[in-house]
């Protein structure tokens, strides 16, 4: 059975799904990328729930666009989970749930004739797990995300409209 990561619930072959990114300017732009194979699974998720405007009166008199929040999961093997660690914190030099970074991740459907890329901006690490594995699964470490702004094949999801 071929090498396959898993995508927001659909499984691709490791050669069709690329995952790359950086750090934020503060930390140093330091561009990183994943070899194939090295990310087993990665998940995000959009929410944006509609704020509600009522006066002084109990009827609702209209609704304003509401806050966005993004989440999401990234599942390193352990090896190249704790090397990447070391590269956005600069050897440790900054905590690893403080740094922010951007992550890219291009995959083809169809055959490969169709390429997409969506784009996690402004992720933090909200929870890091040292699950260890037992039998022939590889030893992983999966990490929790917050994103401040997922693009969709080029589509902000949330956030300001007028920014």
């Amino acid at each position: 059975m071929a090498q396959q990561t898993l995508y927001n619930g659909v499984r691709f072959s490791f050669t069709d799904l690329a995952v790359e990114g950086e750090t934020a300017q503060v930390y140093g732009s330091i561009p990183f990328f994943f070899p194939k194979g090295v990310v087993q699974g990665i998940n995000w998720a959009a929410a944006q729930d509609k704020g509600i405007v009522q006066g002084n009166q109990i009827g609702r008199v209209g609704v304003t666009s509401g806050y966005g929040v993004g989440s999401g999961s990234i599942e390193l093997l352990v090896s190249e989970a704790d090397d990447w660690l070391s590269q956005i914190t600069q050897g440790g030099f900054y905590p690893a749930m403080t740094v922010f970074f951007n992550l890219r991740i291009t995959y083809s459907v169809n055959g490969g004739t169709d390429t997409r890329q969506d784009t996690l901006v402004g992720c933090t690490i909200t929870n890091i797990a040292g699950n260890n594995q037992r039998g022939n699964d590889a030893t992983t470490t999966p990490f929790e995300l917050s994103i401040a702004g997922i693009y969709k094949a080029g589509v902000l999801l949330f956030g300001d409209p007028v920014a």
